[in-house]
């Protein structure tokens, strides 16, 4: 796992916890188990378009936040 993955899932992580959420309830929303979102989570399951989305309606912000992008 590079650099990137991994802080692509620190984002992710550090954003659920600062809505107060559980995997669980990040799976719900997104209409996955847990376990999938875990993985999600770990990067160990690559994110794909049709996965951002949801992912990113679930926890409440753009996909930029999550993928680090910054306007200059």
């Amino acid at each position: 796992m590079n650099s990137d993955t991994r802080e692509l899932g620190e984002r992710i992580k550090a954003r659920r916890k600062a809505l107060g959420l559980t995997q669980t309830e990040v799976g719900r929303r997104m209409g996955i188990n847990w376990q999938t979102y875990g993985d999600i989570e770990l990067h160990t399951r690559d994110i794909r378009f049709s996965t951002l989305v949801p992912l990113c309606e679930a926890l409440e912000c753009a996909p930029n936040d999550l993928l680090g992008w910054r306007k200059e």
